[in-house]
C-alpha cells in the first residue's frame, strides 16, 4: 500500500493522514505551462501581459546572491524541524502565537533574498497607498475620492479609501512610518491562520483544534509568504479572518447557550471588522462568502443579525461621511477599463490566476485535497468557499494577473486542506522549497 494514501488518526482521531502525489505533480506541470504559454504569448505579439518575464507571476526573472539565500534556507530547516513538535505539543494559545511570530519571520527571511533593505522596498513604490499622504481633511478625502479617483497611484485607483485612511489616521499619530506599517501588514496578515484555527476550534471543539494543530506548521511555511511581506492585501486578509473568527466564536457560545451575554463581545468584534473589509478591498466582497459557513454551522441566527447590523451601520457610517459604496466600486471599473488591464487575455489569466493560487498555498495543500471529505467540519465548507470566491473573482474578468496578493485572503482558509497532510516533514520540506525558489528567481514588485 502506498504509504501517502494511509489513514491515521492523530492528535484526537478526527483528523486523518490523507494525501496524494498527484495534485502536486498536475500543479508542477500546470505551472511550467503556463509559464512557456506566456512566454509564447508575448513572443507573438500579445504585449499587454504586463508580467514582466517571470510568468505567471508579477515579476522579472533574477537570480540573487547565493549568500542572501542563506538566512531563507535556514529559518525554512528550521521550521520543518520544530514546528511539527511545537504543534503537538505546546498549548494552544502558545501554539497560534508561535505560528504568527514563525510565519511572519518567515516572510521578512525570504523578502531579504533580493537583499537586507528590500522588506520596505514595496511601500515606496509610485503606485502605493502612501503616495496619497498626507491628508490633512479625511471627510473631504471621502467626499471627492471617487471624483478624483484617476488622479490617485494605481493601487488607490484599484481600492475603497479605507487604507489610506487608515494611515492618514496612523500618520496623525507619528505612526506611518514605513517599518511599522510593514509589521503591521506581515504580522496581521500572517495571523489569518491563527484565526482559522480559532475558528475551527470554536466550531468543532476540540477536533477542530486537532485540525488547526495539524495545519499550522504548512501554513506557517507557506509560498504565501514571499507575498505577505510586505502587501496590504495580507492585512486586509487578516481583518477578514479574524472577523470571520470572532463570528465563529460568538455563534458557538450563543448556540451552546453559554451565558446570555457571553456571545456580545466577540459578536461585536466580529460586525466591527467584517464591515470594515469591504472599505479596505473591493475583492473581500465575494471572499465574504466565507462568513457564512459560520450561519451554516451554528444556525445562531441572533449573533449573525447583531454583527450584520453593525456591518449596515458602517456602509451607512461611511456613506453619511462622503464616500458611497456602490460609487465607488463603479468608479474603480471605470479606472480599471482605462488602465489597460481589460484588454489583457482573459482565457489565459483564467487559467494562469488559479495556478498562481495553488502555489501560494503550496504542495502540502495540495496533497491534502482529495480529502478535505474526511476533514472535520466545517473545515470542507471554509475551503469551498473560499475556492468558489476565487472562482467568481476570475470569472468576474476583473483578475488578470498579478494576483499573487489579491489571493492573499483567501490562503488561510484553503490551507485548512493541508491538515490532511499532517506532519510529514517532507510536505514541510516542499514548502519551504517552493517559496525559497519562488524568492529566489521572481523579482516580485511586493
Amino acid at each position: 500500500m502506498d504509504p501517502d494514501a494511509a489513514v491515521r488518526p492523530e492528535h484526537g482521531n478526527a483528523t486523518p493522514t490523507v494525501t496524494r502525489r498527484w495534485p502536486v505533480a498536475v500543479w508542477a506541470v500546470a505551472l511550467v505551462a503556463v509559464g512557456l504559454w506566456g512566454w509564447w504569448l508575448e513572443a507573438n505579439g500579445q504585449q499587454n501581459l504586463v508580467l514582466l518575464g517571470s510568468q505567471p507571476f508579477l515579476g522579472g526573472l533574477l537570480l540573487p546572491s547565493p549568500a542572501y539565500m542563506v538566512l531563507p534556507v535556514v529559518v525554512g530547516s528550521v521550521g520543518i524541524a520544530v514546528l511539527p513538535r511545537i504543534a503537538r505539543e505546546w498549548r494552544w494559545g502558545w501554539l497560534l502565537g508561535a505560528a504568527v511570530a514563525f510565519g511572519s519571520f518567515w516572510a521578512w527571511a525570504l523578502s531579504t533574498a533580493r537583499g537586507w533593505g528590500d522588506f520596505l522596498r514595496p511601500l515606496y513604490r509610485d503606485d502605493d497607498y502612501f503616495t496619497a499622504l498626507p491628508v490633512t481633511d479625511i471627510p473631504q478625502f471621502l467626499t471627492t475620492f471617487t471624483d478624483d479617483l484617476l488622479g490617485y497611484a494605481t493601487h488607490v485607483q484599484g481600492h475603497p479609501p479605507g487604507p489610506v485612511v487608515i494611515l492618514a489616521l496612523l500618520d496623525r499619530v507619528g505612526l506611518a512610518q514605513p517599518w511599522l506599517v510593514a509589521l503591521l501588514y506581515v504580522v496581521v496578515g500572517t495571523s489569518a491562520i491563527a484565526a482559522a484555527g480559532v475558528a475551527m476550534k470554536a466550531l468543532a471543539g476540540e477536533p477542530g483544534e486537532s485540525l488547526a494543530r495539524r495545519m499550522l506548521p504548512a501554513a506557517a511555511l507557506a509560498p504565501a509568504a514571499v507575498w505577505i511581506a510586505t502587501s496590504p492585501d495580507a492585512y486586509f486578509g487578516g481583518v477578514l479572518a479574524w472577523g470571520t473568527a470572532l463570528l465563529a466564536v460568538a455563534s458557538a457560545r450563543a448556540a451552546r447557550g453559554c451565558g446570555s451575554r457571553s456571545w456580545l463581545a466577540p459578536g461585536a468584534g466580529a460586525g466591527l471588522l467584517l464591515g470594515l473589509c469591504p472599505f479596505l478591498s473591493y475583492g473581500l466582497l465575494p471572499m465574504g462568502l466565507i462568513v457564512f459557513v459560520v450561519l451554516w454551522h451554528t444556525r445562531a441566527w441572533g449573533v449573525f443579525l447583531f454583527a450584520g447590523a453593525l456591518v449596515v451601520a458602517q456602509l451607512l457610517g461611511w456613506g453619511l461621511a462622503g464616500f458611497w459604496l456602490p460609487d465607488g466600486i463603479a468608479a474603480t471599473a471605470e479606472a480599471w477599463q482605462l488602465n489597460g488591464a481589460s484588454v489583457r487575455p482573459y482565457w489565459y489569466f483564467a487559467v494562469a490566476n488559479v495556478v498562481v493560487l495553488a502555489t501560494l498555498v503550496g504542495p502540502a495543500t495540495l496533497a491534502g485535497a482529495p480529502a478535505i471529505r474526511v476533514l472535520v467540519r466545517p473545515a470542507p465548507l471554509f475551503i469551498a468557499l473560499a475556492l468558489s470566491a476565487a472562482l467568481v473573482g476570475i470569472a468576474m474578468g476583473f483578475m488578470r494577473g498579478e494576483v499573487e496578493r489579491i489571493w492573499l485572503p483567501l490562503t488561510a482558509w484553503l490551507m485548512l486542506a493541508a491538515a490532511a497532510a499532517g506532519w510529514h516533514r517532507r510536505w514541510l520540506a516542499l514548502q519551504v522549497a517552493v517559496a525559497v525558489a519562488a524568492a529566489a528567481i521572481v523579482n516580485s514588485p511586493w
